[in-house]
């Protein structure tokens, strides 16, 4: 049995923090997710019940939602729909800047 190995171009961008990079990853999702209905929203860091959430992008579509925290990456595939990667597994699942 012969071995192969497939590759796939996708555009990923890294959530870095700050409102300028989270409102434009969720102008840029907003913008190339009408077909798959995804949207996102950037949220400042939260406090409630003396807790505190790190400021996140938010990204939902009708089956997933996920917060994606600084340092994580959101990638837009070639079939159209969006994922979600933490740093580590980003870098784990091989992607290389082109």
């Amino acid at each position: 049995m012969g071995t192969f190995q497939r590759t796939e171009t996708v555009d990923a961008r890294q959530f870095t923090g700050g409102k300028q990079n989270g409102t434009d990853l969720a102008l840029w999702v907003n913008q190339n997710g009408q077909l798959t209905e995804t949207r996102a929203e950037w949220y400042n860091s939260i406090t409630a019940y003396n807790r505190t959430t790190p400021e996140f992008v938010y990204v939902r579509t009708y089956s997933w939602r996920e917060r994606v925290y600084i340092g994580d990456w959101i990638i837009w595939k070639q079939d159209g729909t969006f994922e979600h990667m933490r740093d580590q597994d980003f870098v784990a699942a091989g992607y290389k800047e082109q």
